[in-house]
């Protein structure tokens, strides 16, 4: 990043702007990132009560999988003043419902044939009493993602990659 924002780059109006989507928010603040956010945010043509386009009539989503202080004042900028928030109902906590194990791994050679062994390990357990379970993988960029996608499927795993 050079430090300048798409506004400047792109000369983007927002004064007519229906929908603003803050996708992984929580994310967007960290690491200085915040700053390209706020630029928008303080365009003098960003629809607020005042403007044509009122705050009412903009449709604003805000995805985040944390909501620490600075999302929550993120969220009361931009959101209504009744927004709806949906969440696990364990503030800070983890989903109880969900399974989760940390495993070290070294490289990603060592990291796949480790994940793929989890993934065996889980079918051949299974496979006993016919049940099928879901399993979600994380990782850091849409790159990885596909290329997990394809090691499982190449392994007859059935995998797809969901990114965006």
């Amino acid at each position: 990043s050079t430090g300048t924002s798409s506004l400047e780059v792109l000369h983007i109006s927002v004064s007519k702007l229906k929908f603003l989507v803050l996708d992984e928010a929580d994310m967007l603040l960290r690491d200085g990132r915040d700053s390209h956010l706020e630029s928008i945010l303080s365009d003098e043509k960003f629809p607020r009560r005042c403007h044509i386009i009122k705050v009412e009539n903009r449709q604003t989503l805000l995805f985040s999988a944390t909501f620490p202080p600075d999302v929550e004042q993120l969220a009361g900028k931009v959101l209504k003043k009744n927004y709806v928030k949906v969440s696990n109902g364990a503030r800070g906590r983890a989903n109880t419902r969900v399974t989760q194990q940390f495993v070290q791994a070294d490289g990603t050679c060592g990291k796949n044939e480790t994940l793929f062994g989890m993934l065996e390990e889980q079918r051949d357990k299974l496979a006993k009493d016919g049940t099928v379970m879901r399993t979600l993988i994380f990782v850091g960029t849409k790159k990885q993602a596909d290329f997990v996608a394809l090691m499982l499927t190449e392994k007859g795993v059935k995998a797809a990659s969901i990114n965006g």
